[in-house]
């Protein structure tokens, strides 16, 4: 019997914003589009993060404009670490705008 994969289309918009301070300076807008097989991770990396990587910095993830920002704990499906924002696994459920914001 054959078997059926299913995929799904993963979209993600990264606002990023640099330098958090009073003010917070846009750098633009990111597309990352993304075809991912159903339950697939993905690790999206914030595109402000310097070259070479310094360590005095700290970068926050944020979904479609929430104050709230995204966990860090890793044992969520949905959480970000020192440098990516994951997905794991991906669904279609997380198609939306994501921040990041370098401080």
């Amino acid at each position: 019997m054959p078997q059926t994969i299913n995929t799904l289309l993963l979209t993600l918009t990264v606002l990023a914003s640099g330098k958090a301070t009073e003010i917070c300076n846009d750098e633009g807008t990111y597309d990352f589009k993304t075809i991912v097989d159903d339950g697939e991770p993905v690790y999206v990396t914030c595109p402000l993060i310097p070259d070479p990587i310094e360590n005095n910095f700290n970068i926050s993830w944020y979904r479609n404009g929430s104050q709230i920002q995204i966990s860090f704990d890793n044992k969520l499906r949905v959480h970000q670490d020192e440098y990516n924002l994951k997905f794991i696994p991906a669904s279609l459920e997380d198609s939306d705008y994501y921040m990041c914001i370098i401080r």
